[in-house]
């Protein structure tokens, strides 16, 4: 029997993937946006309440998306769960990990300055980017999945967890060193600390592995996850969280936001998960945008900032729009990006073909 989809998960992943759609492109475009984010980082105000709520939930968009990703991928995960036989996800997992850390390295590409992609002091071709990191971080679920077959008296969400505790609380040695591994080659500086670490697994793999603690507790809560006492508790969870980042972690180290943004996305998924019924009855345009992140990105990336190519919008209109200017174009851009996503059938069907006549695994 067909399971039921659970439409929360598609809403939070498309609300992130329209948020960084919108997000990047005002932050690319709007030619102020410098000076205001400058001012907005020292003083804690840009002088606009506008500008102010635009970059707090641009800087959820990350979170919330590395948090959703754990959530998918362990709810699935454990969706094909058996003590005594392999989980066919593990395999799929594995393909799917590869495949994102592939073409995370693929879009630094620019076939423009193609000569000098590799030659610089510091070449952005090794850097460590968002669809790297999310295809790492899969493969770390994986691994502790396996550790927790293996060795069953530990139950998985620990895994998880300690795990999540673990590279939140490193953040802050690894944050004071000018790199790490030290005397190592740049490839492998940038996934932890480098020249070009954007998104380096500390800290940004914790909140792949804390969504995959609730991706534990929705298998084990299987239809009660909409249930108030859950909710109660995660908003509880998320006060505590908000509170211990700005009680006991000092603004000096710059560790209090990944307890503060843990906190706001655990509240933004009890409000999606009271969401569910609403969303399974309309806004099917929106929850299906949220089952494409994938294309979605890879083809904004190309568009927007001329990944592969080396040419795209950003030639054009990198700080020169006005504020009205930016929001305009980045309402066209969302509507453009949402009926684009529709031809994603068709992409994925010329991708299988290509991946068959290599010889090679589909995710």
């Amino acid at each position: 029997m067909k399971q039921k989809r659970v439409h929360f998960i598609d809403a939070m992943r498309a609300f992130a993937i329209l948020m960084m759609l919108q997000g990047h492109f005002i932050g690319l475009s709007l030619e102020a946006f410098d000076a205001l984010a400058s001012l907005k980082r020292s003083t804690g105000t840009s002088g606009s309440l506008l500008f102010d709520a635009w970059y707090f939930m641009k800087g959820l968009t990350a979170p919330l998306f590395f948090f959703v990703t754990g959530l998918v991928f362990v709810f699935l995960l454990l969706k094909n769960h058996h003590p005594e036989k392999r989980n066919p996800r593990v395999k799929k997992g594995i393909i799917r990990g590869f495949e994102l850390i592939f073409w995370g390295y693929l879009l630094q590409l620019n076939l423009r300055y193609f000569t000098s992609t590799f030659h610089s002091n510091t070449p952005i071709i090794y850097a460590f980017h968002v669809l790297q990191c999310i295809g790492v971080s899969i493969l770390i679920l994986i691994g502790l999945y396996l550790l927790y077959r293996s060795i069953k008296n530990i139950p998985l969400f620990l895994y998880y967890l300690l795990g999540g505790i673990l590279l939140f609380g490193v953040y802050n040695t690894l944050k004071t060193q000018p790199s790490f591994p030290v005397n190592s080659p740049q490839l492998l500086q940038n996934i932890f600390k480098g020249p070009h670490a954007i998104f380096p697994l500390v800290p940004w793999a914790g909140f792949v592995l804390f969504g995959g603690v609730f991706g534990v507790v929705m298998h084990t809560l299987k239809n009660k996850f909409t249930s108030i006492p859950l909710s109660i508790a995660l908003l509880s969870i998320a006060l505590l969280s908000i509170a211990f980042g700005l009680k006991y972690i000092s603004y000096k180290q710059g560790a209090v936001w990944l307890y503060d943004r843990l906190g706001d996305v655990l509240i933004v998924t009890v409000v999606f998960i009271h969401l569910e019924n609403w969303f399974s009855k309309r806004w099917k345009l929106f929850l299906s945008v949220g089952q494409k992140t994938l294309f979605i990105y890879l083809w904004h990336t190309i568009i927007l900032y001329g990944g592969i190519v080396g040419f795209g919008l950003n030639n054009f209109i990198k700080r020169q729009l006005t504020a009205p200017e930016a929001i305009f174009g980045a309402l066209l851009f969302l509507i453009g990006f949402v009926y684009f996503s529709k031809l994603s059938p068709f992409f994925d069907a010329l991708k299988a073909h290509v991946f068959k006549f290599l010889k090679l695994p589909v995710s």
